[in-house]
């Protein structure tokens, strides 16, 4: 399940970044796509906190918009993202988390919250927008 989440943060990474600019509607799309990474496995616990940074005149990292689903906000983030472009550019950093409750070994271990972070840069542009 981790491997899971994992590849879930990178995927939707890749999709964000993979355009100009998204809207409502492609976030939507992500965020199912990021669900799917799942298989048949329950998803009601599986939440997502995309970011876009971009890089202000001073190199400081700014945001530019949010998206966040089924979970707090990533607060640390938006610094993680320091030192990772020049001024004018940016990056998406996408957080997962999911709890996962084995069905056996929950009497012994509970419930693991399994948390997973991506830094993507834009590929068709140095910082993907939101309309």
């Amino acid at each position: 399940m981790n491997q899971q989440t994992i590849t879930a943060s990178q995927m939707v990474g890749d999709l964000v970044t993979r355009e100009r600019t998204v809207d409502t509607t492609k976030l939507n799309n992500y965020v199912e796509a990021g669900k799917l990474v799942y298989g048949g496995a329950p998803t009601t616990s599986y939440g997502i906190d995309i970011l876009s940074v971009k890089f202000s005149s001073t190199g400081q990292p700014t945001q530019l918009w949010r998206e966040t689903r089924n979970m707090t906000p990533d607060s640390v983030a938006l610094s993680k993202a320091a030192g990772l472009g020049a001024v004018g550019e940016g990056v998406v950093v996408v957080t997962v988390q999911y709890t996962y409750k084995p069905t056996f070994a929950s009497i012994f271990t509970g419930a693991m919250v399994m948390r997973e972070q991506s830094f993507l840069r834009g590929r068709r542009s140095p910082v993907v927008e939101r309309i």
